[in-house]
């Protein structure tokens, strides 16, 4: 019984030693951040400052960017020589995307933009190339909303051998219910007929 009184009271003792150790002349609670609200020179909370009810709004739906199979590379050969790896003019590839999305009423406009390169092949090219960029925004069971063609021009030379190009496309307006997913990526296709 003396024993546990005597640690008791040890420990009583020790509690009001570490207790002095932060005492101050201020007054009660004056170095206590939690007493003040004083947190590293700053407050919790400003007075009579109204709180903006749009920091609290659920962030709207923007459809995310894919690219469609292997449309992330274009290979273009010069003309009697595709699939001979010395007639490859050049090959172009999609590397980077990003998307944002402006809501208007029910209607939503889509920005997307585009990074890529440009490489040169055996047989080369000289002056400007045309990447045939498709950006499609699809629906529900991949029905197409909204499809445009953009040709970036890309300014190549025989001695530069590689070139990055970028692009951003905004002009693209879907009903915002609707739009699911954005696909981009090369329209060979669409390239052949304009070469």
């Amino acid at each position: 019984m003396r024993g546990r009184a005597a640690a008791r009271a040890g420990a009583l003792a020790g509690l009001l030693l570490l207790g002095a150790c932060g005492s101050s002349d201020g007054p009660p609670g004056a170095g206590n951040p939690f007493l003040t609200g004083d947190f590293s020179g700053g407050k919790i909370a400003e007075e009579n400052k109204p709180v903006d009810p749009t920091l609290f709004e659920r962030q709207k739906f923007c459809p995310q960017v894919e690219v469609r199979g292997d449309s992330h590379l274009l290979t273009v050969y010069a003309r009697g020589q595709e699939d001979d790896p010395s007639g490859l003019r050049y090959q172009a590839t999609i590397r980077e995307w990003a998307r944002e999305c402006f809501h208007s009423g029910d209607m939503v406009t889509i920005k997307v933009g585009v990074i890529g390169r440009v490489v040169s092949g055996p047989a080369g090219v000289d002056g400007a190339v045309d990447l045939p960029l498709r950006i499609a925004v699809t629906g529900d069971e991949d029905a197409v909303l909204a499809s445009e063609l953009v040709p970036v021009a890309v300014a190549m030379t025989a001695a530069s051998g590689t070139q990055a190009w970028n692009t951003v496309v905004d002009s693209i307006t879907v009903p915002a219910a609707g739009a699911s997913r954005i696909y981009i990526g090369f329209d060979e296709e669409a390239g052949r007929k304009r070469r």
